[in-house]
């Protein structure tokens, strides 16, 4: 943040691919080379120990709020408007999601996923907003 209180633009974040994985059907034997793992969920996943899933990063920070997650998951709001407003809050996170990933400069990340819809969930949201964030 500025002294004005307004968030400084950020640069493009660098090239990267990105990937979407539903972290319990994740290969964890899979070498990681110079993919950046990270788990893009608030709460850990149910039935998996921390000792069996190599991450190099839970972004919590980067999940839904408490309050959005409860609200897409009670059926409280529909996909489209829990997308709008997810992608309203990472931009409050965009500084610090930029310097993570700029400072890592991975060729590839992994985004981990619980939900069971491959395609409703946050990190297909994150994934957009990251390659937005790329242009």
């Amino acid at each position: 943040m500025t002294m004005s209180g307004t968030i400084k633009a950020h640069s493009r974040l660098p090239h990267m691919s990105i990937l979407l994985d539903r972290v319990y059907t994740h290969d964890t034997k899979t070498p990681k080379g110079s993919v950046m793992t990270i788990l893009v969920d608030r709460l850990w996943p149910r039935g998996i120990r921390k000792d069996d899933l190599p991450l190099d990063l839970w972004a919590k920070d980067w999940a839904p709020s408490p309050e959005l997650r409860k609200k897409f998951h009670d059926g409280m709001v529909d996909f489209r408007s829990f997308r709008a407003a997810y992608r309203k809050e990472l931009e409050t996170h965009r500084e610090e999601i930029g310097d993570i990933l700029q400072k890592k400069h991975p060729s590839t990340v992994l985004l981990l996923y619980g939900l069971k819809d491959p395609a409703e969930n946050n990190a297909a949201v994150l994934k957009e907003v990251l390659e937005e964030w790329m242009r």
